[in-house]
């Protein structure tokens, strides 16, 4: 399912400019969906010890603006989070998903 939803959005994802352009709504609900899908098969390969260490940078990530002094930020909305993580190369297509073949833009 989300496949096909990348697939035929493609040209629209690959087209538009990080966080200029909104998300749609079956961008939103196809990136959760890939959030919880991923966080899920991490739990499944290597445990919970991993996923737990995940997890807390994500509660980080998204409600990190309301803890004082040198460890809070400026708030990250959930789109925003989704945006960077799911539709970027900075985000779960990046790097070391990638590592397999060598990529210069990566070393």
């Amino acid at each position: 399912m989300l496949d096909s939803i990348f697939f035929a959005e493609s040209h629209r994802i690959t087209q538009r400019i990080t966080l200029l352009f909104p998300l749609e709504t079956v961008d939103l609900l196809a990136a959760s969906v890939l959030l919880a899908l991923t966080i899920e098969a991490t739990r499944r390969t290597v445990g919970f010890g991993l996923t737990s260490v995940v997890l807390v940078f994500v509660v980080y990530n998204l409600w990190g603006h309301g803890l004082p002094g040198a460890l809070g930020f400026r708030e990250v909305s959930y789109n925003h989070f989704l945006d960077i993580m799911m539709f970027t190369s900075d985000g779960l297509f990046g790097c070391r998903f990638a590592s397999r073949r060598p990529m210069p833009s990566c070393s």
